[in-house]
């Protein structure tokens, strides 16, 4: 079944969807203007490295969230082996039992479990959704929303959206996986990790050397180090397409790229979907933190750039994460670093703005005692003139200086 020519999906605002690969992230994601978050927990989450969510987590992450009018999504996207199948149901229902607003789920079997447990089910791109009768087909399973596969562009997702009436999700910045949607089984081989169960070593970032028919090595390479996506400067294009949902990949990210990513797509959306000015100020913003480059991959068509980093594998970035504000009162911040920091070192906070904003004040012990150098782990004052609770803390090479 073909979709229909004159079949179009209305103009729209799209969702914001940012990631949150524990309670104090999701905290970040939602203070800069996350309407939903997504999260893993202790079962077929596919990240095992992240630090996840228990239920106690959950259950606080999930009133944080609805208290602050954002809506959390867990993902459940494992392909289940035969030991996994009778941990689903109890897990479901206590999903159920938290108020999650949606389950992400690709396998057939974890999609029946979870609209069996009263779920709302969005299909997860580890499924692969890639055309009308595919989508169409999840749709009478019950499935409301197709995040969809990554090698279709925006055109191709409204076209799969109006010809089915499912909500249309599309992942808009962040790290691409260079297999198809995500099934890799190279870390398998390489490490015995298998990635399809959150267990990926990243085999794609590895140098390579290329060996000739006399198998002396070659040049060391890196033919599958993707760029990261960025699509920014489609935000129009994703409005006018009716696509429901824009995500924001990295649960396993640090605050300052989940704060910096999620501030920077809320400030262009705000703005009637990104003026000029706007994006270029937002843009400049998501160069600063930690990346590999940037594509807009398959969000126009097929690229005619690959976007490979063949002669690096490394992150660039230009602000350090040093902490979080985990607490404010009368002009007094509560900051704890992840970060060692120097006494006279510049330091700045990430607005919700965008901005990044020196901090004025020295550091101080609890005690009010100056300090001369700040340990990771360590919990320390510092005065800073307006509210700023979960606001994220860097340095960095050239940041902006604003005024307060």
């Amino acid at each position: 079944m073909s979709p229909s020519k004159n079949t179009i999906m209305k103009p729209c605002r799209p969702q914001l969807l940012a990631p949150a690969g524990d309670l104090e992230k999701l905290y970040t994601a939602v203070t800069y203007g996350a309407d939903a978050v997504y999260i893993g927990g202790d079962i077929g989450g596919l990240r095992q490295r992240a630090g996840n969510f228990s239920h106690g987590d959950m259950v606080r992450g999930i009133s944080f969230a609805h208290g602050h009018g954002a809506k959390v999504y867990v993902a459940v996207n494992i392909y289940p082996r035969p030991e996994n199948i009778a941990l689903l149901p109890p897990y479901l229902a206590a999903l159920r039992a938290h108020g999650v607003d949606a389950v992400i789920a690709s396998d057939p079997a974890v999609v029946r479990c979870a609209l069996e447990h009263g779920h709302t089910v969005h299909l997860s791109t580890q499924a692969s959704c890639m055309n009308t009768p595919e989508a169409l087909a999840w749709k009478e399973t019950g499935v409301s929303r197709m995040v969809a596969a990554r090698e279709l562009s925006i055109e191709q997702v409204q076209r799969i959206g109006a010809a089915s009436g499912l909500e249309t999700e599309m992942f808009v910045h962040g790290s691409l996986c260079m297999s198809y949607s995500g099934k890799c089984l190279i870390s398998n081989f390489t490490a015995g990790r298998d990635a399809n169960r959150g267990g990926c070593v990243q085999s794609c970032r590895w140098g390579y050397r290329v060996c000739g028919e006399a198998r002396d090595p070659g040049e060391l390479v890196y033919p599958l180090n993707s760029q990261d996506i960025m699509g920014i400067r489609q935000l129009g294009r994703f409005r006018d397409a009716g696509i429901s949902c824009l995500k924001i990949e990295g649960r396993m990210k640090s605050h300052l790229y989940i704060a910096a990513t999620t501030c920077a797509y809320r400030n262009a959306i705000d703005d009637h979907d990104g003026t000029p000015e706007t994006v270029d100020a937002m843009e400049e913003l998501l160069r600063k933190i930690s990346n590999r480059g940037f594509t807009a991959h398959f969000l126009a068509g097929r690229p005619e750039d690959p976007g490979i980093n063949l002669r690096s594998s490394g992150y660039v970035s230009q602000v350090e994460y040093i902490g979080q504000i985990i607490g404010w009162q009368d002009g007094v911040a509560l900051l704890y670093s992840r970060a060692p920091v120097r006494s006279g070192e510049p330091l700045f906070l990430l607005n919700t703005d965008g901005e990044l904003l020196e901090l004025p004040g020295q550091m101080r012990e609890m005690d009010d005692t100056m300090v001369k150098s700040v340990n990771p782990g360590t919990l320390v004052q510092v005065e800073v003139p307006v509210a700023c609770q979960y606001w994220v803390v860097c340095k960095g090479t050239e940041p902006q200086r604003r005024p307060w």
